[in-house]
Order: structure tokens, then C-alpha cells, then sequence
């Protein structure tokens, strides 16, 4: 079943109409199909809008969590009452939920202005991605996009990494949370969580000519519709909300999972065309 979903779906977006984002210094890369090899191009960066949305973030984080706390428990306790009429209780649960919601944007922000490394140590993304579709958040994320086929491959000998366990699962948690919402409704929706060890040059290596070397990389794809050139020179900019996201995204989630690649000295790849969207990241081994 994954080969057909990658030779149908997704591989088409290496040859064929693809278009890509990023950040300001970071080339991004599309492999065409006249050339078959990598291209750069350089897109403008928010990362000093980041720098002090994260600053305003800290300073505002504790009174935001006391408020927040108050709309998260508060309607759990009314919600006890099994005599409450149907509408009420309604009422109280989305209450409820807006402030969940809130308070997952605003732990986004912390992480967004976090820099500690603190959580470094030697790990594999195979058992990353392993514990994370076995958990019950993804459980729950997946209850919430019925009709979604997850498949995945694995490298078997892919390489280890030094690296925070904790980013990287928030990073796969950010990408299929956005894949899903892209492509929820859609006939045949499918999403393919690769891994594999690939030849990448790190551009901030220190090298006027980065050399080669084999990297980890986790891929995050779907088959679905694919983002216009409006879309895609924003897609990373805070609070930056496509069309087929609607109201359930943040603006968050992309923006999250390019900071915290960085941090851990990686690069994100964004291809996106009819036939799907993909994401690598490419992490130093």
C-alpha cells in the first residue's frame, strides 16, 4: 500500500510542478525533472519577528497560564453537574476547548523562544516515530481526522543522532497534525512517515563549500491538494494561516517545527505540488 500512495502520490512532486519555501538564508530545494539534482533558491525569513515575539512570550506566559487555567478547570467542574441542560453544557465545552487551544498556542510560543540544550542525547528517529504513533496524543489526533491512512517506512539501518527526543516528536506531532488538517475530507487521504539516510550539505556547516555527508532525514508527505505561491512564501511565518487550514490551525505548527530543527543544527525542505505536500528534515548525524 505505500508504494502505490508514494509512487502515485508522492513521488510525482520530484518531477513534475514543484514549488518550495523556507527561510531567509536557508536555500530551499526543488529537484527538477530536466536536471535531476537539487537547485537553490533563498526566501525571506521571520526569525527576527521570532526573536521577539519569543521575548514577549516569556514576559506575558505566567498571567496568560493564570487566566487560562481558570477557563480550562473551572467549566471541567460545571461540566460534573449531570443535570446541566444540553445547550449549557455545550456552551461549556467549548469554552473549555478555546482554552485548551489557547494554552497550546501559548506553549508553542514558549518553545519557539526556548534556546536550551539541555535535552540532548543520543537517539534514533525510527523509535521516535515509533513511540509517537503508539501514544495516546496520537490516538486523540487521530479520532479527531476519521478516514486518514497513516503508513509508514522505516530505514532499518538509519543512522543515530545527537538530538532532543522531546523536539523531535513535537516536530512529527506539528506535521501530521497540519497534514491531517489539509487534507481532511478528502477521498483517499493518506499520509507517509519515512525515514532514511541521505547525502545533505548543512549550510551553516561553516564551510564556504559544505561537504556532503549522510544524514538522518524524516520525511512527513501527503497526497493533498498541494499550496499555492501565496501560500508558500508565508508558509512559516507566525500565525500564518493557509485556506485549507482554516480556523483549526494556530499559525503555529510550521513555524515551531523550523525553530526547533534549527536548533538541533538541521534543515527543513518543503516540496509542494498537485499531487501533495512534503516535508523533510534533515538532522546532522
Amino acid at each position: 500500500m505505500l508504494k502505490q500512495f508514494w509512487n502515485q502520490r508522492v513521488k510525482p512532486l520530484f518531477t513534475e510542478n514543484c514549488k518550495t519555501a523556507g527561510g531567509e538564508g536557508t536555500p530551499v530545494y526543488c529537484e527538477t525533472k530536466d536536471s535531476g539534482r537539487l537547485q537553490g533558491l533563498s526566501v525571506s525569513s521571520e526569525d527576527r519577528n521570532l526573536v521577539f515575539l519569543g521575548d514577549l512570550t516569556r514576559g506575558a506566559a505566567h498571567d496568560l497560564n493564570n487566566i487560562l487555567s481558570g477557563l480550562v478547570t473551572y467549566p471541567d467542574v460545571l461540566l460534573m453537574d449531570d443535570s446541566l441542560d444540553p445547550s449549557v453544557r455545550a456552551g461549556l465545552m467549548t469554552i473549555r476547548d478555546a482554552g485548551r487551544r489557547a494554552g497550546e498556542i501559548v506553549e508553542d510560543l514558549l518553545s519557539i523562544s526556548r534556546s536550551e540544550s539541555g535535552d540532548m542525547t543520543a537517539m534514533n528517529i525510527n523509535q521516535v516515530v515509533e513511540n509517537y504513533l503508539e501514544s495516546l496524543d496520537f490516538k486523540e489526533l487521530a479520532a479527531r481526522y476519521p478516514g486518514i491512512e497513516i503508513v509508514t517506512e522505516s530505514a532499518p539501518d538509519l543512522l543515530w543522532m545527537r538530538g532532543s527526543i522531546a523536539r523531535v516528536e513535537k516536530c512529527l506531532e506539528s506535521l501530521l497534525s497540519h497534514s491531517m488538517e489539509e487534507i481532511k475530507g478528502r477521498r483517499g487521504a493518506g499520509i507517509g512517515v519515512i525515514t532514511a539516510n541521505q547525502h545533505f550539505s548543512f549550510p551553516d556547516s561553516g564551510c564556504s563549500t559544505p561537504a556532503s555527508v549522510v544524514c538522518p532525514v524524516l520525511t512527513v508527505c501527503n497526497n493533498g491538494p498541494g499550496f499555492d505561491d501565496r501560500d508558500l512564501a508565508r508558509l512559516f511565518e507566525p500565525f500564518y494561516i493557509t485556506k485549507q487550514m482554516g480556523r483549526e490551525g494556530s499559525g503555529l505548527g510550521l513555524t515551531l517545527v523550523k525553530h526547533l530543527v534549527m536548533s538541533l543544527g538541521g534543515e527543513v525542505r518543503l516540496e509542494s505540488g498537485d499531487g501533495g505536500t512534503r516535508f523533510d528534515l534533515y538532522f546532522p548525524p
